[in-house]
């Protein structure tokens, strides 16, 4: 628990709080998606 408050994001898992980037990479992509379906 105590990473995880550390991390800033308690809704993710331990293997996400092992590598912030992956998160970090699938969020851009989730809103360059979004942004695609809107135009």
């Amino acid at each position: 628990m105590q990473k995880d408050i550390i991390h800033g994001d308690p809704l993710e898992g331990d293997e996400e709080s092992r590598k912030p980037g992956v998160g970090v990479v699938v969020y851009f992509r989730s809103m360059e998606e979004m942004e695609d379906e809107g135009e």
